[in-house]
C-alpha cells in the first residue's frame, strides 16, 4: 500500500478526494497537507480558522500536517517552503500528493512540474468528473459545507456563506460552475462520509475584501459539549476537570485551568487543569499574576507575548501567550472564577478564541454559583 499525503483545503473538493481515495485498496493517507496564512491563522483563500480545520482532521481521523505561510508571500517562497515539505514527506517514506483538482489543465501541470523529481507521484482522483453531476452526488451523499469565500466578480455577495445544496445550485448563474472550480467559490465542510461525525458550526462575521467576500464560519461545538458535561451529575471535581480537557481540545492551547476566586480570603485556588504538568501556582493572592488583572477590571486579559509583561507568573517554560477570562456572579458584581488558558504560540488569542471563551465563561455561570451556595 502507498502511503501519500493529501493536499487539503478543507473544502468540499478535497473532501470527496479523501472519500474516494479510502475506497481504494492502493493508497494510505498519511497526513492531510494543510497551508495556512501565518499573520492571519487561516487557510489560504478559504479563509477558514485553523481551530475548525483541526476539528475537521480529527473527525476525519488523518493527522493534520500544516504548512506555515508568510504573508505576503511570494511564489519563490511559496515553492521553497513546498519543496522542503516535499523532502522531509520523502524521508518519511511518503510516496506521492493527492490533490482535488477537477478539470483546469493549467493547475494540474503546475502541480506535476513542481513534484517533478521529488519523488512523490502526484495523483488527482476527482480529475475529469462532471461537475453538475458531481456536485449533487456529493451532496445526496450527506457532503455539507458552507461557502465562505466568493468571487464577486462571478457571484453575488450573497452567496457567501450559504449551504452546499441543491438551493445553491439552482440559483448560480449559467456560466459558473456547479463546484466552483473556476474560484467562483471556496467551501468548509462540516459533515459528509469521509468524517466519522459532524462538526457544529455556524456563519458568522461577513468582510468584503479585494473584491472577495468571505464568510467566517465559527465552532459551536463547544459550548454544547460543556452542557453535555454540567448536565451529568457527579463531584463538582470530575465536572471541572472534563471541562478544562473540552477546553483545552477545542484549539491549540498548551495548558487550561479553572479556578475559584475567594475574594474574601483573597486567594485564587485550582479547581482542574488540563496540560502537561500541575499547576506551578494552585493556589496564589488575588493581587498577584495576570489574574489580579482580570479580578480587578472584570474584564478579560489577553496577553500575545507573555515575555513582555511583568504580571506574568512564569509557570511552563514555553508559554508564550495567556488569556485569562474570569467568571462573574449573577449579578456581574465579583468575580467568582476564571479560566486560564495558555499557548506555545504568540498572539494565539484572537477575536473569535476570546469570543469563544468568553461564551464559555457565561455558560459556567449558573455551575459556578451553584457551588458557592
Amino acid at each position: 500500500m502507498k502511503r501519500i499525503l493529501l493536499s487539503w483545503s478543507s473544502g468540499k473538493d478535497s473532501a470527496w478526494a479523501l472519500h474516494l481515495l479510502r475506497r481504494q485498496a492502493r493508497y494510505e493517507i498519511a497526513g492531510l497537507l494543510t497551508t495556512f496564512n501565518e499573520t492571519f491563522d487561516r487557510v489560504a483563500m478559504h479563509a477558514v480558522r485553523r481551530q475548525l480545520v483541526e476539528r475537521q482532521a480529527a473527525a476525519a481521523g488523518i493527522p493534520l500536517r500544516a504548512v506555515g505561510l508568510p504573508w505576503p508571500c511570494s511564489n519563490e517562497q511559496y515553492e521553497q517552503i513546498m519543496a522542503d515539505v516535499c523532502s522531509r514527506a520523502v524521508a518519511e517514506g511518503i510516496e506521492g500528493v493527492a490533490f482535488g483538482d477537477l478539470f483546469l489543465q493549467d493547475v494540474r501541470d503546475y502541480r506535476e512540474k513542481q513534484l517533478r523529481g521529488t519523488g512523490l507521484e502526484p495523483i488527482f482522483p476527482v480529475w475529469g468528473l462532471p461537475t453538475g453531476a458531481l456536485a449533487r452526488e456529493m451532496i445526496a451523499s450527506g457532503l455539507k459545507a458552507k461557502l465562505t469565500c466568493v468571487d464577486t466578480t462571478k457571484l453575488d455577495a450573497s452567496f457567501a456563506g450559504r449551504e452546499f445544496d441543491e438551493a445553491l445550485l439552482a440559483d448560480l448563474p449559467a456560466d459558473a460552475d456547479p463546484c466552483g472550480e473556476r474560484g467562483e467559490f471556496h467551501s468548509f465542510v462540516y459533515a459528509g462520509p469521509m468524517l466519522d461525525r459532524p462538526l457544529s458550526v455556524a456563519v458568522g462575521e461577513m468582510l468584503l475584501r479585494d473584491g472577495f467576500a468571505f464568510a467566517d464560519v465559527l465552532s459551536i461545538g463547544l459550548i454544547e459539549t460543556l452542557r453535555e458535561i454540567l448536565a451529568r451529575e457527579g463531584p463538582r471535581r470530575d465536572q471541572a476537570q472534563r471541562v478544562a480537557e473540552a477546553i483545552r481540545s477545542s484549539g491549540p492551547y498548551r495548558w487550561v485551568g479553572l479556578y475559584d476566586v475567594d475574594g474574601e480570603r483573597g486567594f485564587v485556588s485550582n479547581i482542574a487543569w488540563s496540560g502537561p504538568s500541575a499547576p506551578a501556582y494552585p493556589s496564589f493572592a488575588v493581587t498577584q499574576g495576570l489574574t489580579s488583572r482580570a479580578i480587578a477590571s472584570k474584564m478579560t486579559v489577553n496577553v500575545g507575548n507573555v515575555s513582555d509583561d511583568a504580571d506574568y507568573l512564569t509557570a511552563l517554560g514555553t508559554t508564550q501567550s495567556e488569556i485569562i477570562v474570569p467568571v462573574l456572579d449573577s449579578w456581574g458584581e465579583i468575580v467568582i472564577g476564571t479560566i486560564d488558558v495558555e499557548s506555545e504560540r504568540r498572539h494565539a488569542f484572537d477575536r473569535f478564541a476570546r469570543q469563544s471563551l468568553e461564551a464559555c465563561a457565561a455558560e459556567l455561570r449558573p455551575w459556578w454559583m451553584h457551588h458557592r451556595t
